[in-house]
């Protein structure tokens, strides 16, 4: 006996399984999105070899349609599910091919979810792709706290 949880399937004892991602039907379309890079099919696949963590399957993706590197769908990129799923050759890959770590950040960003999970590698990646890459003006404002580790939002430093 199951019962869905959070997205997780509880069973029988005290084991977890996480539930069955379903392809919802903007992506089930070999038709280019309008609000996205890509077409509906190649981000779909593009979001499950980033959760797998197969970089093998990333990168004929990428060689295929460069601009899938910054494909979203309901705010999720590539990247966001290589943070969350801790697939750090993944996530360097999508960086070094010109994935925004600053972008469709909702809440906490990349850094912060990283480190909430554990995942210092990933957060220490991130980091050093930002100081590197982003040092300075970003998107034509300054950064507010530039030494912040944690790359908090002005919104964040004005509730501390």
């Amino acid at each position: 006996m199951s019962v869905s949880l959070f997205g997780f399937q509880i069973l029988s004892g005290t084991k977890f399984k996480k539930s069955t991602m379903y392809q919802p039907k903007d992506l089930q379309s070999s038709d280019k999105l309008k609000w996205s890079a890509g077409r509906g099919v190649d981000v779909w696949q593009m979001f499950c070899e980033c959760i797998a963590g197969n970089l093998a399957g990333v990168k004929p993706l990428v060689l295929c349609d460069a601009s899938l590197v910054r494909c979203h769908y309901g705010y999720r990129t590539p990247l966001y599910f290589a943070v969350k799923e801790n697939r750090l050759d993944v996530a360097q890959y999508l960086l070094a091919h010109s994935a925004d770590p600053l972008a469709m950040e909702f809440g906490d960003s990349f850094v912060v979810q990283a480190r909430d999970r554990g995942f210092e590698a990933m957060a220490a990646l991130l980091n050093e792709h930002i100081a590197k890459n982003f040092a300075g003006p970003v998107r034509g404002a300054l950064k507010v706290h530039a030494n912040d580790p944690t790359w908090a939002t002005p919104l964040e430093w004005a509730k501390r």
